[in-house]
């Protein structure tokens, strides 16, 4: 949805309305996904944007602020609240019995993700059992989290990289150059 929102900037529509409508049902959509990561990268590109076409300082700062306010109300006064608060009030940075969220389940996620890769070698472990690798490198947090619920990498390419390896995770970057 934010890559969305740029390609609309750059892409415009003839129809002024239907930018206008397009962009607030992607930005409503953004927020109902709640993803941190995705607002603010979102947030990040915007203000490159903005400072690369105003020339003026002050118009800069103002729109810089203007922006800023923008991003702290939705962030309070949306779903993203709750995924803010996670990161800020969290005293685990691993799940830790009945204490976890989706920050510190993520990071236990990517802790073992990362260290998988350094064993999946140069043909991975095979897309059947990269879930069971991970479910036993799960056992090692002192939580039921992941009893609960399968969680995988979290990410396509950790997940390449662990399925097929080295060799399957350049053949698909090598593919996706390619076309």
């Amino acid at each position: 949805m934010a890559t969305a929102l740029l390609l609309l900037y750059y892409h415009r529509f003839k129809l002024k309305i239907l930018n206008v409508i397009l962009a607030l049902v992607l930005f409503a959509g953004l927020l109902i996904a709640s993803s941190r990561g995705v607002v603010m990268a979102l947030f990040f590109v915007a203000s490159i944007i903005l400072f690369q076409k105003i020339k003026n300082k002050r118009n800069a700062i103002a729109t810089f602020a203007a922006m800023l306010a923008l991003f702290s109300g939705v962030v309070y006064f949306s779903p993203l609240k709750v995924r803010v608060n996670e990161i800020v009030e969290n005293k685990y940075f691993y799940p830790e019995g009945v204490h976890f969220n989706s920050f510190n389940l993520r990071t236990a996620i990517y802790n073992c993700s990362f260290n998988l890769a350094k064993k999946a070698g140069f043909f991975g472990f095979s897309p059947g059992d990269t879930q069971n690798e991970l479910n036993t490198c799960y056992k090692k947090f002192n939580t039921n989290a992941f009893t609960l619920k399968k969680y995988n990498t979290h990410n396509q390419y950790l997940d390449y990289l662990l399925a097929f390896g080295f060799l399957g995770v350049v053949s698909i970057l090598i593919l996706f150059g390619y076309y």
